[in-house]
């Protein structure tokens, strides 16, 4: 384990450790720092999802929301990833006129 590595994981094992005690201000603090400095974290994606969490206890909902919202976003990008098929029709759809109505059978 690097330096960096260990540091990560104290700091996300501090975080939860506030969690559990109910002390979310302090969580949040923590899981953010995992966030913004170790977005390659194997610790990333539970640190995002503790964070949603945390804002929720805190009654952030707003706030609760968009961390989820980004937390879908990144497991669609993991789970469903485009297929090349998908994308060149993608982008064979996007150079078409599509301005012009359809016909209808």
């Amino acid at each position: 384990m690097t330096q960096g590595s260990l540091h990560e994981e104290a700091v996300y094992w501090t975080a939860e450790t506030y969690f559990k005690a109910k002390d979310f201000p302090s969580a949040l603090k923590y899981y953010s720092e995992i966030i913004e400095k170790y977005p390659t974290s194997r610790f990333y994606v539970f640190a995002r999802y503790s964070k949603a969490w945390s804002l929720y206890e805190l009654g952030d909902y707003e706030a609760a929301i968009q961390e989820f919202q980004a937390l879908r976003a990144i497991f669609r990008r993991i789970l469903w990833p485009p297929s090349r098929a998908i994308k060149s029709a993608n982008a064979s759809m996007s150079s078409k006129n599509t301005t012009q109505p359809r016909r209808r059978f």
